[in-house]
Order: C-alpha cells, then structure tokens, then sequence
C-alpha cells in the first residue's frame, strides 16, 4: 500500500542509507522471485537467520 501512496518516502534508514517504499517493495519481490525460482512455493517454510539490518525486513 505504501510502495503505491509514497513510493519516494525513507520506508528505512539503516547507518544513513535511505531505503524508500518502492525500494522496499523491488526488493521484496526480487526476493521473492528468487525463491520461486530456487522451487519454493506459497507455504512452505522458509528460515530467515538474519540480524537487524535491511535485508531481514526485505525478506520478511
């Protein structure tokens, strides 16, 4: 919802890098992709061992 109402408003601002709302939203569903294509499929599970950075909010 957000990628579509500001998608050039900071979603995320990790140590003075901005991530905005469609950066977050190109990024998820990159990473989403790249897990279809690696044969995961809508439900089955997948371990996110991240710590707080960008990346574990772009795979959440």
């Amino acid at each position: 919802m957000h990628a579509r109402e500001r998608p050039d408003v900071a979603a995320l601002i990790w140590y003075g890098a901005v991530l905005s709302w469609s950066d977050l939203d190109r990024a998820s569903d990159a990473f989403a992709a790249s897990l279809q294509a690696l044969g995961v499929n809508k439900g089955d599970p997948v371990v996110l061992f991240l710590s707080n950075c960008p990346q574990y909010i772009v795979a959440h």
